[in-house]
């Protein structure tokens, strides 16, 4: 637990930063700092590697495809939770009936437009992806993960899962720090569009994070660039089959990355007929080349500018789960949650 002195120091420090004394950075410097600290940090060579790591000196901008980093504490860590899946709700349909999630809703932006995304704040009546009640800071989200455990406390997993993608919001990471100091036990998760999955990943396993799931839709460009209108990468913006063709190298890189570090990943793919709908399985065989655990086929919820299109039937949908079960693990117990839902799948709090 937090002494209550160091829970001052970050309080007042949000301040400064808030009212804009302090950069970003130096904010995100001297919160670590005193995450660390309380953690009683054993070695120098440790704290310098993390500071390096969260001021971001290019620790993240070197090419990890590969990558053996951190692989036996991965490993160390999915043993120790019999693989995390088992634990995972949204991994194992066993573990749902007696293990909770909770999604914490502070990354507010994207970085790409998908043609079926209408993200909304401040909704309390549709219960689908992309939209939250309202958009929390990290220490905000904290405090309301607080208040869920104590009405639902077979929650196991904590996640962030938007609104946007996670990995394109400074918050994300903060977050993940907070809940790896208050929550030491909980299964950390993330859901992202995997543009930055590559870029990022070392620091995700820095804030332990142990399993993600990345959507993809397509990992043709010329069927990608039917479905994404944009991508934003690094201050530029990419449109039509340019962007397609950069989203999709990005996804795959990351996913292959994460794998080889040994996070558990789940990659949803969106059901669009007549645009996706004879591509499912190519999208399977390669997800599962790159050592992806599991794959949901989530049905098309039409709307913006997909609202035009039907969504697929009950039938549709399971007869192209049970033929790429052929290829890969299925999920079949999908509820397609809000970035603010808690409780067990189905029945959210």
């Amino acid at each position: 637990m937090i002494s209550v002195f160091l829970l001052n120091v970050k309080q007042n420090i949000l301040i400064l930063y808030k009212n804009k004394v302090l950069t970003l950075k130096i904010y995100y410097a001297i919160i670590f700092s005193i995450i660390f600290i309380n953690k009683k940090i054993r070695t120098k060579k440790s704290l310098a590697i993390r500071l390096k790591t969260f001021l971001g000196t290019g620790a993240f901008n070197q090419s990890i495809k590969g990558s053996k980093i951190f692989y036996k504490e991965r490993m160390k860590m999915n043993k120790e939770f019999n693989t995390v899946g088992f634990g995972h709700p949204c991994f194992n349909p066993d573990a749902a009936l007696y293990h909770g999630r909770i999604h914490l809703p502070v990354a507010p932006k994207c970085n790409i437009k998908c043609k079926y995304c209408d993200r909304k704040t401040g909704c309390v009546n549709e219960n689908r992806p992309g939209v939250t009640t309202k958009v929390m800071d990290p220490y905000e989200a904290i405090l309301y993960a607080k208040k869920m455990f104590k009405r639902e406390p077979r929650i196991s997993v904590i996640g962030i899962a938007g609104p946007g993608d996670p990995l394109y919001n400074d918050e994300t990471f903060l977050t993940f720090k907070l809940i790896s100091l208050e929550f030491k036990d909980m299964i950390k998760c993330l859901s992202t569009n995997g543009l930055l999955l590559s870029d990022k990943l070392l620091l995700l396993i820095n804030c332990g994070v142990s399993t993600i799931t990345v959507t993809i839709n397509a990992i043709d460009p010329s069927i990608g660039k039917e479905i994404y209108d944009y991508a934003i990468y690094k201050d530029n913006t990419y449109r039509g089959i340019d962007a397609a063709k950069l989203l999709i190298e990005k996804q795959l890189e990351g996913i292959e990355a994460a794998c080889d570090n040994g996070l558990l990943v789940k990659v949803n793919t969106v059901l669009i007929p007549g645009i996706n709908d004879k591509h499912i399985d190519d999208i399977a065989k390669k997800i599962k080349e790159l050592g992806v655990a599991i794959m949901n086929i989530m049905p098309l919820i039409p709307q913006a500018e997909f609202s035009h299109l039907k969504a697929p039937k009950c039938n549709e949908l399971e007869k192209v789960r049970l033929k790429n079960s052929k290829i890969i693990s299925q999920m079949y117990h999908c509820r397609q949650c809000r970035a603010d839902a808690a409780g067990l799948l189905g029945d959210d709090i």
